[in-house]
């Protein structure tokens, strides 16, 4: 005699592993999304030394860099608070969405293993 509940309990298995697929995909973007801001953030700081260097080249030659230090210090520190500000962003965002799939596991499950097994 076949279990009645079978057939449903192969339908939320497949419902189940989907939204564990889905999870593995939110963390491969995630990754992604965090490895490109990651670059971005080592560019802009090698572009910041090679600037710096210049100004201190420039300031060994004679030249009054202060007002051009002081203007690349507050755009320098203003790329570390966006850089910093969309590294929580992006944590917060995905970090949510794999919470809400997780939940909608774990419902599925508690759907799964309340049905019969007659």
């Amino acid at each position: 005699m076949r279990d009645k509940s079978a057939d449903e309990r192969v339908m939320l298995g497949r419902e189940i592993l989907f939204k564990e697929n889905q999870i593995d995909e939110i963390n491969r973007e995630y990754q992604n999304q965090e490895s490109q801001l990651e670059r971005f953030h080592s560019e802009m700081n090698r572009l910041f030394n090679a600037e710096q260097e210049l100004y201190a080249q420039a300031q060994q030659e004679g030249e009054n860099t202060s007002w051009k230090e002081a203007e690349f210090q507050a755009v320098s520190q203003e790329v570390q608070r966006v850089v910093f500000t969309e590294s929580e962003l992006i944590h917060q965002g995905y970090s949510q969405a794999r919470l809400t799939i997780q939940d909608d596991i774990d419902q599925l499950h508690k759907e799964r293993n309340a049905l019969p097994w007659d």
